[in-house]
């Protein structure tokens, strides 16, 4: 289901009591603005112990499922593990403007500079390099993983090429580094499924993003008691199950609920949206019944 975005003006933020827009998906969370569950506690616990313990999983979700704020999760969560074990953390995050076309030595070259290593320009050597950099972490005790956005666009030879970069050891039976991929499910359910990844496919941990279907109210609960705001003064019980029915990711349910908000500032001038005011996709749209007062 694919519900349009609707920032919340100003002036209904106003009208609402609310501090800021509870769904502005533009900035980055506060440790108490993320949402979590049961669910999504699990999906954290297994991404951190890949990295802890350089294993090499794949996050799998849709458009709009939580990825990002899984993301943000687990670096912060792996902060505090930091400072609390004195063992060093380094999650690497290689940022290109296309995942589609990133190449081998460019990673390469990322990891050094992560560590402001100067990257020499013989590919022999900047392996070499790259081993020596990660031994010598992996003897101080610190965990360092590749952690990728998009995965499910890095192209043929990255993919394979990442099983090169997760098998480089100490010599002895430690791993030097974890591979952590988030990107959509395309990536287990087509890429993968080539014969030239069966390799691939044996050894990478597929995590799935759940569902928000069991959590869908609390989540909205969260998100606007975050904001300064209270689900059952905003919305009636009815609306709030009518939303929850049909959206199963974080996006689609913050969304359907800033155009309902929208619309119940907008076009009724009412402090609680109810059910009827709801829009919600391909249902009919709701005449206008706003007072002429």
């Amino acid at each position: 289901m694919i519900a349009n975005r609707k920032p919340l003006t100003s002036a209904a933020i106003k009208f609402f009591n609310l501090r800021q827009d509870p769904f502005d998906v533009d900035r980055i969370p506060s440790e108490e603005e993320l949402f979590t569950s049961k669910e999504l506690d699990e999906v954290c616990r297994q991404v951190i112990d890949a990295v802890l313990y350089k294993k090499w999983v794949f996050i799998s979700g849709p458009v709009g499922s939580g990825k990002t704020a899984m993301k943000i999760r687990v670096a912060r969560e792996l902060a505090a593990w930091s400072k609390r074990s004195g063992s060093k953390t380094h999650l690497i995050v290689p940022e290109f403007f296309d995942m589609s076309t990133v190449a081998v030595p460019a990673i390469a070259s990322y990891i050094l500079e992560e560590f402001d290593i100067r990257v020499p320009n013989n590919k022999l050597q900047r392996a070499k390099k790259i081993k020596q950099v990660l031994t010598s972490l992996d003897k101080d005790d610190a965990r360092v993983a590749l952690l990728f956005d998009e995965g499910h666009r890095l192209n043929s030879k990255v993919i394979l090429s990442l099983k090169n970069f997760w098998e480089l050891t100490n010599g002895a039976f430690s791993r030097l580094l974890g591979i952590v991929l988030f990107g959509q499910p395309q990536f287990i359910n087509t890429t993968l499924r080539d014969v030239q990844f069966r390799e691939i496919t044996e050894r990478v941990n597929v995590i799935e993003m759940p569902s928000m279907e069991k959590s869908a109210r609390d989540f909205l609960a969260h998100k606007l008691t975050a904001a300064g705001g209270d689900i059952d003064q905003l919305f009636d019980s009815a609306a709030i199950r009518r939303i929850c029915s049909v959206a199963k990711t974080p996006l689609a349910l913050g969304n359907l609920a800033n155009n309902a908000l929208m619309t119940c500032f907008e076009e009724y001038e009412e402090p609680k949206v109810t059910s009827k005011m709801l829009r919600l996709p391909d249902e009919p749209k709701v005449l206008n019944i706003r007072s002429a007062a």
